[in-house]
């Protein structure tokens, strides 16, 4: 599928109070295969953006539902450098 894919940090201003909790409920500070998906996959699914592979362990909000959302954990300026794109996602494993 073509989506829109965007970025975030695990830093409270861009989450909530505990941000290196994810809605699966793993610790995912630390890593960089995470990715924030759309209600429609569940979470655990593993996607293929760019040619790597993100393991499905946050939700994207629900007003941008349809997006995926790459977790750069506190590298904001790589989150920054990314900014929005619109890419092919290849649904690995749900």
């Amino acid at each position: 599928m073509i989506a829109h894919v965007t970025a975030y940090n695990t830093v409270e201003g861009q989450t909530d109070d505990t941000p290196c909790i994810s809605a699966s409920g793993d610790n995912i500070c630390g890593r960089d295969d995470v990715v924030a998906c759309p209600t429609s996959l569940p979470l655990g699914a593993l996607v293929e953006i760019n040619g790597k592979v993100y393991e499905c362990l946050d939700r994207t909000n629900p007003r941008f539902n349809g997006r995926f959302d790459i977790s750069f954990d506190k590298d904001v300026q790589g989150a920054l450098a990314w900014g929005i794109k619109k890419v092919e996602v290849k649904i690995i494993d749900a």
